[in-house]
């Protein structure tokens, strides 16, 4: 009963929200920028992605009426990325918030997988897009009975082992994509995001970034990430495969912390220069 009225529900958001549907569905693009209040904020599954799009769908009177009156927040369904990058503010910044890598794929786990109300496993990848064999589909799903160790082998072995993979934004499930690599692949859609500053922060300067550029108090509530009694840093094979495969986020992640002014500023090109060398920011 309780996935029939998720289910529904779901639809009746694509109907509330048809022309944003229409926009995601022949554009095809999941991820982007999003504009709010004359700034650009990058989307980042799992990195305040909701809390961005929920107070930019503030300004929609039919959000405003489902989330005040209903208690509905269909932030995808009511938000969707700009089509360019035009200059709206001095300086050409594009801000964007980042969680440690640990803390973000949990995050995912536990709402992808824990909290999962449907009758379908999450799959690790895009279906669509991929040919696997039938007996390699089993590789891919996740349900409730695997850990958070095995969520974490899972995607692991198909970084390693599938010969599919040409780059991770083109196989994973975007949730499971690096945020490095969602901030890397932003230029395939906005090829003048050259001409823009990147100012990084942490996931919980959000409400404070937000604060300051509308200039008014600002306390959005995250998406919970608690870790139910479960501290998976203790466990050192989970966390050396996390190391392992988002250590450009690690490293990024590292440098944020140790920044005396609190948050990165950097050209896109100097991120860029991120991956190939580490020590260039």
């Amino acid at each position: 009963m309780k996935f029939r009225f998720i289910f529904l529900r779901q639809i009746f958001f694509k109907i509330i929200f048809i022309d944003k549907y229409l926009v995601k569905k022949f554009r095809k693009k999941d991820i982007g920028i999003i504009k709010i209040k004359r700034n650009y904020f990058v989307d980042i599954p799992k990195s305040g992605s909701s809390s961005i799009k929920h107070y930019a769908a503030l300004s929609s009177k039919r959000y405003k009426f489902l989330f005040n009156i209903l208690g509905f927040k269909p932030v995808h369904n009511s938000v969707v990325p700009i089509d360019n990058l035009v200059e709206i503010n001095k300086p050409k910044e594009i801000f964007l918030f980042i969680k440690s890598p640990g803390e973000r794929l949990y995050s995912v786990y536990k709402e992808k997988v824990l909290d999962n109300n449907f009758p379908i496993n999450f799959n690790l990848i895009k279906k669509s897009k991929f040919y696997l064999p039938k007996n390699y589909i089993l590789k891919t799903s996740i349900s409730k009975n695997n850990t958070f160790l095995d969520f974490c082998h899972k995607i692991k072995d198909l970084r390693n082992n599938s010969r599919e993979i040409s780059s991770s934004n083109n196989f994973f499930d975007k949730h499971i994509v690096s945020q490095y690599d969602h901030i890397l692949n932003l230029q395939s859609s906005y090829p003048n995001i050259e001409e823009f500053k990147l100012i990084i922060y942490p996931i919980k300067k959000l409400n404070f970034v937000l604060s300051n550029i509308c200039e008014k108090k600002i306390s959005l509530k995250f998406n919970s990430t608690k870790k139910d009694n479960y501290n998976f840093e203790k466990d050192l094979r989970i966390t050396n495969i996390i190391d392992e495969i988002y250590f450009k986020d690690k490293i990024l992640y590292q440098k944020l912390l140790q920044s005396k002014e609190g948050f990165l500023e950097l050209s896109y090109e100097s991120f860029k220069d991120f991956g190939k060398n580490f020590n260039s920011i």
